[in-house]
């Protein structure tokens, strides 16, 4: 079919790669899986107009002012600033004939189904992280923005974006987040259920070739179908609780580790009030194994008589657990550009 080849559904060189010699089903190993830490950490809370959520900051508190006994004084109030924030929907669909389903047993067509299966949820997860990241490169969603292209996140202010001095062509950034329904949460429509995720079998479906020159004359099949959805998205109700340490130099040889933890420690603390949630440091594979490359040079005693090495590093100081997010790797030679 002209709109549906051999690269975009199930065909017989994909049944034949999952059949073993024995005419069994072959394992399957993904190697494709990213750690994706923040779906799990941030609670989600339903979206109060379907597709976006919209809600309001306070920008000032009301001024109270001096006066003597029996004195005058003046009225005033607090301001606030309207948000909307959309949620993301991101779509894919299984599609096979059926008669190639049939070409070998049982055993074989339904390992790659349940395997088809599991790699469309995680392709869903993996395109949702990195639109809420870095914002689609045609922007068609109503007001979805990535978090690198969001004021105040998209340039260096000291108090909500700190500049950690890097250049060249590996620069990273680590996120601090403070998760909480007043703080920062996902979104997802309460017409959905399933909190935005979702998976439909749509059964046999007969189509066409939509280039067939008449209706009659058009040929057609039996296709299985199964339709997959991931529907949510971010909101930032307090703008203090995301921080963006940029510019972090992350090259194969470089070690950017104090200043890198400097930087988060000062913006951790910046708008900290006691008693509140630690902050998740959200970072990718490279800058990870970095800080903890960097704490080991720190150490001053071994851990144990049986490593002397740490290769963890589960938190900076105490109010800041450090979390992977794999949507921010980049290539070597590829990271983000530099935020000024």
């Amino acid at each position: 079919m002209a709109t549906l080849t051999l690269a975009s559904r199930q065909n017989l060189f994909d049944i034949q790669k999952l059949k073993a010699p024995n005419g069994g089903a072959v394992d399957v190993t993904n190697t494709l899986v990213e750690r994706n830490d923040l779906i799990g950490d941030l609670p989600a809370i339903p979206a109060n107009g379907g597709i976006f959520h919209q809600g309001a900051r306070v920008a000032t508190l009301p001024s109270g002012t001096l006066t003597n006994v029996g004195g005058t004084w003046g009225s005033s109030k607090s301001e606030r600033t309207p948000f909307v924030e959309a949620l993301a929907t991101v779509r894919s669909r299984f599609q096979s004939p059926k008669d190639v389903l049939q070409t070998e047993g049982k055993e074989v067509s339904q390992a790659l189904v349940s395997s088809e299966k599991d790699n469309h949820i995680e392709g869903l997860g993996q395109s949702w992280c990195n639109l809420l990241l870095k914002g689609p490169t045609t922007p068609a969603q109503n007001a979805l923005v990535g978090l690198e292209e969001r004021a105040p996140y998209n340039a260096i202010d000291s108090e909500f974006t700190y500049d950690n001095g890097g250049s060249g062509n590996d620069l990273r950034s680590g996120w601090l987040i403070r998760p909480g329904v007043d703080k920062v949460h996902l979104l997802y429509n309460p017409n959905h259920p399933t909190m935005g995720i979702e998976m439909m079998d749509k059964g046999e479906v007969f189509v066409t070739d939509p280039t067939a020159a008449s209706l009659d004359a058009a040929e057609g099949r039996w296709d299985i179908i199964i339709e997959f959805m991931m529907q949510q998205g971010l909101c930032i109700r307090d703008q203090r609780c995301v921080k963006r340490i940029a510019n972090v130099q992350c090259g194969p040889s470089d070690v950017p580790t104090a200043d890198f933890i400097n930087n988060v420690i000062r913006a951790a603390n910046y708008h900290t009030m006691p008693g509140e949630m630690p902050w998740h440091l959200y970072c990718d594979a490279q800058l990870y194994t970095q800080l903890v490359i960097g704490a080991n040079s720190q150490l001053m005693v071994y851990t144990s008589d049986q490593n002397i090495y740490r290769t963890k590093l589960l938190m900076i100081g105490d109010n800041v657990i450090v979390r992977r997010l794999d949507a921010l790797n980049y290539a070597v030679g590829s990271g983000e550009g530099a935020v000024t």
